[in-house]
């Protein structure tokens, strides 16, 4: 189905995932205070980026993982490119799983997920260990990775809402 054979409202459906993608992006900048673990951000985009690779991969390609982790670093002070290089590795990953992904029940999509974001976590550590020449603490990394693992089904639940609402494609586009 090409673009420009789609009605308005019809499009304005198909940009819901990138709406919800920049709320979450700024979203994502926000700390959350946990008792006994200091302030936490749990990784929105990330959970995002996850499930429009598997579901509709289309709808959010890699040059918008791209911006989306570039306007991350810009919000959050972290070296530019470090949440840029990361989403756009987990989209391309998980991109290349789908179809065994797509095939499996939501109990293993959340514990896939939960790989992803300790394996993503680790990333972000590393290339921003080596971009500023010194190395976070590991407790908030595994305070983001478990709010981010335990939010999951939230946001998935958006997600899966927001997927409802979309129309139909034709499989051949993926």
């Amino acid at each position: 189905m090409a673009f420009r054979q789609l009605n308005p409202q019809t499009m304005a459906r198909l940009a819901l995932p990138q709406f919800l993608l920049a709320g979450l992006v700024l979203l994502s900048v926000l700390s959350l205070p946990l008792p006994y673990a200091g302030s936490v951000r749990p990784c929105l985009v990330l959970m995002a980026v996850y499930y429009w690779a598997i579901f509709r991969p289309t709808l959010v390609p890699p040059f918008l993982c791209f911006l989306a982790g570039l306007l991350m670093d810009i919000l959050s002070g972290m070296p530019l490119g470090v949440n840029a290089l990361v989403l756009v590795a987990v989209q391309w990953v998980v991109r290349g799983q789908r179809r065994f992904l797509m095939a499996q029940p939501y109990k293993v999509l959340w514990a896939v997920f939960g790989l992803v974001v300790v394996l993503a976590s680790a990333l972000t550590w590393l290339l921003f260990g080596i971009m500023q020449r010194s190395w976070a603490p590991l407790p908030p990394l595994a305070g983001t990775a478990a709010a981010s693992f335990l939010l999951f089904p939230l946001v998935s639940w958006i997600l899966i809402f927001v997927h409802r609402t979309l129309p139909a494609v034709d499989s051949r586009n993926y």
